[in-house]
């Protein structure tokens, strides 16, 4: 297997952020000189998001894992994940990514045809409600929201751009984006990505409130892969999301929801 190869097999993992330190790194410099693993990690920025929504001995079975029981496979207060009705841990579908990395991509991938027959039974999860909330008591169904997908696009300040999924959770809402920085010689004041330079992810609601989800600094690459952020702003009352400079009045990136 050449080291190409061996590439196509890691973009899973990284969006995870299951791949240790020095392969994370040596993936971000493999990233900024292959067009097709960028573009192949953009499509898969939403996944750890949607991830809460696999059946916990669903990914147990795809990562190969058994259930453990040790302190590491307890829940907090001592208490067991029951089967099938919660995601499963993040850690340990890592553990097993780290062993098994093309099965990673087996865990996308029954993700990913989840959300599809989802959306093809109508464009809405069902669950089970938790108390009587209508005709048909505790059995009616609950409609969830499915994933926004929103492309942030220059404002004419630079070349920044990004793409975000949005992701309707219990709590509130799930953002993993992607985000791409520009080189200094595109844009005429010679501005590119700098070490110093924290960028905000803004979010402005429905009554034009604006309210900062997330920061963070560039990674010394061109694109930074695996973000994520969470707020208790609801899907339906989001209008649009900026990428803005934090100390700046100006906005970078935008784009409707």
């Amino acid at each position: 297997m050449t080291s190409e190869d061996r590439y196509r097999e890691w973009d899973a993992a990284y969006v995870l952020g299951v791949l240790d330190p020095e392969e994370r790194r040596e993936f971000e410099r493999h990233l900024a000189v292959c067009a097709e693993c960028r573009s192949a990690v953009t499509e898969m920025a939403g996944m750890p998001g949607l991830l809460g929504t696999v059946p916990f001995d669903q990914a147990v079975s795809i990562t190969g894992e058994s259930r453990g029981t040790g302190p590491e496979d307890t829940e907090p207060g001592g208490q067991h994940g029951a089967p099938g009705t919660s995601a499963p841990p993040l850690s340990r579908v890592a553990d097993a990514a780290r062993r098994r990395r093309s099965r990673v991509r087996a865990l996308f991938a029954t993700v990913a045809a989840g959300v599809v027959l989802v959306a093809g039974a109508g464009g809405w999860a069902v669950g089970r409600a938790a108390s009587p909330a209508g005709p048909g008591g505790a059995d009616a169904p609950q409609a969830i929201s499915a994933p926004a997908s929103v492309e942030l696009l220059p404002t004419g300040q630079t070349e920044i751009r990004a793409s975000l999924v949005i992701t309707p959770t219990a709590w509130g809402t799930r953002f993993d984006w992607t985000c791409d920085y520009p080189v200094a010689e595109e844009h005429g004041n010679g501005r590119g990505w700098q070490e110093e330079d924290v960028y905000t992810l803004v979010l402005i609601d429905d009554d034009g409130q604006r309210s900062v989800a997330a920061t963070w600094s560039w990674t010394d690459s061109e694109t930074s892969t695996g973000l994520g952020a969470s707020s208790a702003l609801p899907l339906e009352r989001i209008d649009s999301v900026e990428i803005g400079l934090e100390g700046a009045d100006y906005t970078l990136a935008s784009g409707q929801v």
